[in-house]
């Protein structure tokens, strides 16, 4: 599959990749998924890509990374916790337009600090920032940099970037299917009897307390089976559980 990749021209009308895009929704891997990213980027002459989609519990285990930052500047990023103060992160977070960083705010001594030790480890200097919303309301943050001059980037900007987003869009949502893998085959999640049941009276708006009562077990098991539910539908909220559920016929509401 991936010993002869397309060709990808690139012109002021676009970048032609249909091939590349093929291949990324047959993606088995992260391993692969990486590869075709890496090729995209030097077709277009881009310098680092990061794709970050948290994890369930929001722990660094279950968070999935994809990308081709320096070693050393994401253990800097790390020790010194500057994932608390960056405005890139934050921001991104906060609104789905893309974040340019040569637009952030950077008066403050400690973002300053930040950006200049970021160039030191050998992150380029451009950036552009932007959210992602896929399967199963799952969202994740995508970052691009570049060398570009000012005139380079804002063709970029106006011409290139919509495919990038497009790219990224396909990424994300093979992501999602390869970690999810009841979303990727489009099958129904199976729930226990009493997993079913639990999600049903989530449904009905009863609480985990009332729910432990009804069914005569307590609410430390109620949360154990409802935390199940959350891992097999590939989501953050049992709401939005309980969501899919109904739409996919599992439960009645």
């Amino acid at each position: 599959m991936f010993d002869e990749l397309p060709p990808i021209a690139n012109s002021k009308t676009g970048i032609y990749f249909d091939e590349t895009i093929e291949m990324i929704r047959k993606a088995q891997t992260f391993s692969q998924i990486q590869i075709l990213t890496d090729l995209i980027w030097s077709r277009l002459g881009l310098e680092q890509y990061f794709y970050y989609l948290p994890g369930q519990t929001h722990t660094a285990e279950e968070d999935t990374l994809i990308h081709n930052y320096p070693s050393d500047w994401l253990n800097r990023y790390v020790q010194k916790s500057y994932v608390d103060i960056d405005p890139v992160v934050i921001l991104g977070s906060q609104f789905l337009r893309p974040i340019d960083w040569q637009n952030l705010p950077k008066r403050e001594k400690k973002i300053i600090t930040l950006f200049g030790e970021a160039v030191d480890f050998g992150v380029a200097p451009r950036g552009l920032t932007f959210k992602i919303s896929g399967p199963g309301l799952r969202f994740a943050l995508f970052t691009l940099t570049a060398r570009f001059n000012a005139n380079d980037w804002e063709l970029f900007r106006r011409f290139e970037f919509p495919n990038v987003v497009y790219f990224a869009n396909l990424l994300h949502q093979r992501v999602v299917d390869i970690k999810f893998v009841n979303l990727s085959l489009g099958r129904r999640p199976v729930l226990t009897p009493r997993e079913r049941q639990c999600l049903a009276m989530v449904a009905r708006g009863y609480r985990q307390t009332q729910i432990a009562q009804d069914q005569g077990i307590t609410v430390k098991v109620v949360n154990k089976y409802l935390e199940s539910v959350r891992h097999k539908f590939g989501t953050d909220s049992t709401t939005e559980a309980a969501l899919l559920a109904i739409e996919q016929g599992i439960i009645i509401f």
